[in-house]
């Protein structure tokens, strides 16, 4: 009895170092994800703020081009902008078909 005892205990203890093994290669792997992923949004930062820069620095060459081109706040009126009106819709194409069925 005290041999199956033992025999228990040894494979419980295997079992609890695989699952020990298994998790700290779970954890190690959510690690490198984790720093892969921060290392991707910080490139992706640094590639947005290079974006702005351009754009602020073409942004004033428009401006040195062309006083008052590229300000949103010039093109603010207190005037009502004309705008088209939308196409009536029709039910379906065929409706302009004569004999056609619905």
């Amino acid at each position: 009895q005290i041999d199956d005892m033992i025999a228990t205990l040894q494979a419980w203890c295997q079992a609890a170092e695989n699952i020990s093994g298994e998790l700290a290669d779970k954890i190690t792997y959510a690690n490198d994800a984790q720093e892969a992923e921060a290392a991707r949004v910080k490139e992706m930062q640094a590639r947005v703020e290079d974006v702005k820069k351009s754009l602020q620095s073409a942004h004033g060459d428009m401006d040195a081009a062309a006083p008052g081109a590229g300000h949103a706040e010039s093109m603010e009126t207190d005037d009502p902008v004309s705008r088209p009106k939308s196409k009536l819709k029709t039910k379906h194409p065929s409706a302009a078909l004569p004999g056609a069925r619905h």
